[in-house]
């Protein structure tokens, strides 16, 4: 099976440069509002010029060319990433790997951090105004669409379980989407993972009902992790102490806590997540399939202290990070954003969402 990495754009050019250079132009124009013009093409153009400054842009302005919600969404997610994190092509071509922060021993933990100088930006929240023309697929009527603030509640999706199917509740929570996890897709993952452990136990008769129960729906920790390495290519990190065995993964994620995009979290049989988003990036959002209808927030640089206080109380804490960046060797500084951001865009990341001192977790 094939599967697609979403990479910064100017990694496409870095990676596409030499393919075709007998099929390379001078000067490339490229028309975004022309008939035929899709997002994707952004790779087929940059395969097709020597130099990225070669290509010439017509109708950029989003307001006078017509095209997909989706690529409207698209536009602009990349450009708060390239503004937040500006991009430098040398570095893509070179072998240089990220270096570690010096705060980090072989004895330490991401709770044990001291003197992190974080500066955090209060312009997160911002106002989006959408202007876009609806007709079907293509654009025809003017909607002006301002958001000062919506509240949690009305745009996350979170679901009151039944039982003990919070763990479904939890994978659809943290991809923001009700349409994945089924329960008779868990099911099979379970089951195929009994069935491995037939091949490696000799004695593993009833070992069926470990990975998961039919009858109050809860699912073991394993099956979660296959469902979003299958489904979305996303592989679940436990945070723990530091040693000298901890992979290079690991150690980047502790190195860059503050900036993580999601938890994914356990407690005894419970499941829940905890995600920031793109309009609100200052707050973390818990969200919780017992307590739909009240998202609590933790402040950005209050994370370190929360996760401290769920290891305290019994509780596995994991990071979802992107499955192929965190099998490479060598993980390059530019890619650290794409690794620890792996969850795809959803709605509540397009409108700033209402926060307040009310909504603070409070740790008891």
């Amino acid at each position: 099976m094939m599967t697609r990495l979403q990479l910064p754009l100017a990694l496409g050019y870095a990676i596409t440069i030499y393919r075709s250079q007998c099929m390379t132009y001078p000067k490339l124009v490229v028309d975004l509002s022309g008939k035929y013009w899709k997002p994707d093409m952004f790779y087929t153009i940059l395969s097709r010029t020597r130099h990225i400054t070669d290509i010439i842009i017509l109708a950029y302005d989003r307001k006078s060319f017509k095209v997909s919600r989706e690529g409207l969404q698209e536009i602009e997610r990349l450009q708060r990433l390239e503004k937040e994190h500006p991009i430098k092509i040398d570095d893509y071509l070179s072998e240089k790997t990220c270096i570690l922060d010096s705060n980090f021993s072989s004895d330490s933990c991401f709770t044990d951090i001291k003197n992190i100088d974080e500066t955090f930006n209060d312009n997160s929240y911002y106002s989006i105004r959408t202007r876009c023309k609806t007709n079907e697929n293509v654009v025809n009527k003017q909607i002006d669409m301002f958001h000062d603030g919506m509240t949690p509640e009305g745009v996350i999706i979170c679901k009151r379980q039944e039982r003990l199917f919070c763990g479904r509740h939890a994978l659809r929570a943290l991809l923001q989407n009700i349409d994945i996890f089924d329960d008779t897709y868990l099911i099979s993952v379970g089951e195929q993972l009994a069935t491995d452990e037939l091949f490696v136990r000799e004695n593993a008769h009833g070992f069926r009902h470990v990975y998961f129960n039919v009858a109050n729906g809860h699912y073991n920790i394993n099956v979660i992790h296959q469902a979003l390495r299958e489904k979305s290519h996303i592989e679940l990190i436990q945070l723990y102490r530091i040693t000298e065995t901890s992979t290079l993964c690991h150690r980047l994620i502790l190195n860059n806590i503050f900036v993580i995009q999601a938890l994914f979290l356990q407690k005894n049989e419970h499941y829940f997540c905890v995600r920031r988003f793109d309009c609100t990036l200052n707050y973390f959002f818990i969200i919780d399939s017992l307590k739909p209808n009240n998202h609590e927030t933790i402040k950005r640089d209050q994370i370190h202290n929360y996760i401290k206080y769920l290891q305290e109380n019994e509780s596995s804490v994991f990071v979802p990070v992107c499955s192929n960046i965190a099998q490479m060797e060598n993980i390059s500084s530019d890619l650290i954003f794409a690794l620890i951001h792996p969850l795809p865009t959803c709605l509540a990341d397009q409108v700033p969402l209402a926060v307040n001192n009310q909504t603070n977790f409070i740790f008891e």
